[in-house]
């Protein structure tokens, strides 16, 4: 059987991310596998040819670009395409015929989308066989924006690769410069502006915020650590392929989400044994409050600026909680129970529809 994933862009992204563990898992299975980009590139090109995976990178919206994905899509001749992304659903809907199945898979609850976004998306996901939704809240938004059948959509949570972050070493608050990082696009969704007004009233405090990411916002939020005068307090490392070695030297993760589906970076830092401050959306779910992490409300400096204090202020229980934070992650976020779902979707769907 032939699987084609289609998704935005090879860059370092929760879906890409996920794609590539997809990809990797059901070529070993011995399925035949290739995945496809919709409008561009990137830095995890290399990741999925290393992987030994079929791609096809799409270089920008033009219309030869176009031609050529659609001319790959008919030599590879898929019988299932599991599809990411407004871009990649949109892709689908055009190349797929009757006899070709396709999943598609929510990544985010799409608050910001524009109203004509979520019309079109509403409308093409009806082509699709099924919509799985990776966390509670999207397959509610889901549910209420894109009215699907009830049979359409399901629910299939994401996972991490377990393992992996098992093997970073403890969390160590013996130095007293507290390590702080933030994981993540460097843009709107993920709330820096805050963080960095937050560090602003805090700079009396002994810490380093390290900024992994990229994205349209960067310019703006160095400005703004600039003006709040933090800006030799901040490392800006760019996207990092290998987070797992880098977590050795971090103590505490912020996430300021101002929405999310399932935050993939949180429930890596906390496999890791790290603390994670996140706002309601970046921790839904996943961590209890001042026990195996800390929450503080999103869109708010005052509660962000509480929420790190405390950090400062009670050193031995970070080290309990971020002990309690990866026996919790251990039992509960494993990628594999996410395939395993994801294994009786795909058989029932070539065999039954």
């Amino acid at each position: 059987m032939k699987i084609l994933y289609l998704i935005p862009r090879f860059t370092t992204g929760g879906a890409e991310k996920i794609v590539l563990q997809y990809a990797q898992h059901f070529k070993d299975a011995g399925f035949e596998v290739a995945v496809a980009s919709v409008i561009g590139g990137g830095e995890m090109v290399k990741d999925f040819e290393q992987a030994g995976i079929k791609i096809h990178v799409s270089h920008n919206k033009s219309w030869g670009s176009w031609r050529k994905l659609k001319k790959f899509y008919k030599k590879f001749s898929p019988d299932l395409v599991h599809s990411h992304v407004f871009s990649g659903d949109m892709a689908s809907y055009l190349l797929v015929s009757k006899k070709t199945k396709w999943i598609s898979t929510q990544h985010n609850v799409e608050f910001n989308t524009s109203f004509l976004r979520k019309v079109i998306w509403k409308y093409i996901l009806q082509k699709a066989d099924k919509v799985m939704a990776v966390s509670e809240n999207v397959f509610n938004f889901d549910n209420k924006f894109f009215k699907l059948n009830k049979n359409k959509l399901i629910l299939n949570r994401n996972g991490v690769e377990v393992e992996k972050w098992l093997s970073v070493p403890d969390n160590n608050f013996v130095n007293e410069k507290m390590q702080i990082a933030t994981i993540g696009r460097l843009e709107k969704q993920k709330g820096h502006v805050y963080l960095i007004q937050a560090l602003g009233q805090l700079k009396n405090y002994d810490w380093q915020w390290h900024v992994y990411g990229a994205g349209s916002l960067e310019k703006k939020l160095k400005n703004l650590a600039k003006k709040q005068g933090i800006e030799n307090k901040v490392t800006w490392h760019g996207v990092v392929a290998d987070m797992a070695y880098e977590y050795k030297n971090i103590n505490v993760v912020v996430q300021p989400s101002l929405w999310e589906g399932l935050s993939l970076v949180t429930m890596e830092a906390m496999t890791a044994g790290r603390v994670v401050i996140g706002t309601s959306w970046s921790t839904d779910t996943l961590l209890e409050n001042k026990k195996t992490g800390l929450i503080f409300k999103e869109k708010s400096v005052a509660s962000l600026v509480e929420a790190i204090k405390y950090c400062f202020e009670n050193k031995k229980d970070l080290e309990e909680m971020s002990k309690k934070a990866r026996e919790y992650a251990k039992d509960n976020f494993a990628l594999k129970k996410n395939i395993t779902v994801l294994e009786k979707m795909y058989n029932e769907i070539l065999t039954r529809y």
